[in-house]
């Protein structure tokens, strides 16, 4: 594990992470064969199940481009395998003895590369993907072995590296002042890679590479990040891209990290719709923007005081709605979903807290005469856990005297 140096971003929160390298780097066995050297690539596809959908399978292998070049870097052999899952992809093939040769592997592009002629012509071809979480066949990988001479039958390997970065996020609360509350809704990645080189260090070339919507996960992808590991602090949510080596700070290119969370406190929050929205820079240590491939990076984002504080750059206030008259919503959303079995806690928000409050009882007795869910109210009176009984869908209303003299409304669905 390679730990990196913590930094400082404005007056809003630390940054701090990590990066190690990504295992399970794919290295297969070769049979032997009397005055021959057999290369053989073989690839087992593990189970398709995951703990996110929205996460690629990292150690998926669907297809394999094998190259052979000669010792002038002239292109002797290709072979193109495809696989499918649990079955193996082998491919056999001779080599002069005592010559050198450079071997090369590309997985998961999902065709044969063509028009390669020479080593260098594989060195500087790039690999586009078509959107940024074209991952359903593997994410993509490459291996090299360069200068390899044989004498004698043997076996070679090639281990494959993925071209992509994992950056896994935690949200720390403990410092946030009383009565802050933030609900992340969605995270992205700014300045997402279109393509990569296969080999070498490869960097986003600005706008025209990048997605105009990156690696993006939004409301149950993120739910880790409203879920307490620790005490204050979250579970982690990771996403994806492709290398991006910028050893300078380029906006059009720098790939960053955009949150969008519901806000509130005694002086502000977010309407529906709305968001407090937090970006910063990613890189592998600090002054540098670099997200190698193979690398896995952790960052916990640690939002201060009021967690608003910040440029206007790293800090979007322009979805807050002060609170000066009063305001009430119902946590954690308006439109609730669960299954059956399932217990729910949701709570009415609203300023000044000293308000009336009225939780709404006509709405809960008639979902439960229905047989939709049992209820139990909080102490405060502030909030009910549900028990959700059968499919169908109910209304919690709950309303707030004056100052704030509104209600707020969630619709309940079980499946």
């Amino acid at each position: 594990m390679r730990p990196l140096v913590p930094t400082l971003l404005s007056c809003l929160f630390v940054l701090t992470s990590c990066a190690e390298r990504m295992q399970d780097d794919l290295t297969t066995p070769d049979t032997r064969a009397e005055n021959r050297v057999p290369l053989e690539i073989t690839c087992w596809h593990p189970s398709l199940l995951k703990t996110r959908s929205a996460d690629p399978d990292e150690t998926l292998i669907s297809d394999i481009n094998l190259f052979i070049f000669n010792e002038e870097g002239l292109l002797e052999e290709q072979r193109f395998l495809r696989g499918r899952k649990g079955e193996q992809m082998s491919v056999q093939t001779s080599l002069l003895k005592d010559v050198r040769y450079t071997l090369c592997a590309c997985a998961n592009f999902s065709f044969p590369l063509n028009g390669i002629r020479t080593l260098d012509d594989l060195r500087t071809y790039r690999f586009f993907l078509a959107y940024p979480d074209e991952y359903s066949r593997g994410m993509p990988m490459t291996g090299m072995l360069e200068g390899i001479q044989i004498s004698e039958p043997g076996s070679l390997s090639i281990p494959l590296e993925r071209m992509m970065a994992k950056v896994s996020l935690r949200i720390d609360r403990s410092r946030l002042d009383s009565g802050v509350r933030l609900y992340i809704r969605s995270v992205e990645i700014g300045n997402c890679p279109r393509s990569a080189c296969l080999f070498g260090e490869s960097a986003a070339q600005g706008s025209a590479d990048t997605f105009p919507v990156g690696f993006l996960k939004t409301y149950r992808e993120v739910d880790a990040l409203n879920t307490e590991d620790t005490p204050g602090m979250s579970r982690e949510v990771s996403v994806y891209l492709l290398e991006n080596i910028q050893q300078e700070l380029h906006p059009t290119a720098c790939s960053y990290i955009e949150i969008k969370a519901e806000y509130y406190s005694a002086d502000a929050h977010t309407e529906p719709g709305n968001y407090l929205i937090y970006r910063f820079y990613i890189g592998e240590s600090e002054g540098s923007y670099s997200l190698r491939r193979n690398c896995h990076y952790h960052f916990t984002v640690f939002p201060e005081g009021n967690g608003m504080n910040g440029d206007a750059w790293h800090v979007d206030r322009s979805g807050l709605t002060s609170a000066t008259t009063g305001s009430i919503r119902i946590m954690p959303s308006g439109f609730i979903v669960g299954k059956i079995g399932e217990e729910i806690h949701v709570w009415a928000e609203f300023s000044p807290q000293d308000a009336p409050f009225d939780i709404g009882m006509e709405e809960l007795e008639f979902d439960r005469g229905r047989g939709i869910y049992d209820y139990r109210i909080d102490e405060d009176g502030h909030g009910v856990t549900l028990t959700l009984r059968k499919s169908g869908s109910g209304i919690l209303y709950m309303e707030a005297g004056a100052p704030v003299n509104d209600a707020a409304m969630a619709i309940v669905l079980v499946e």
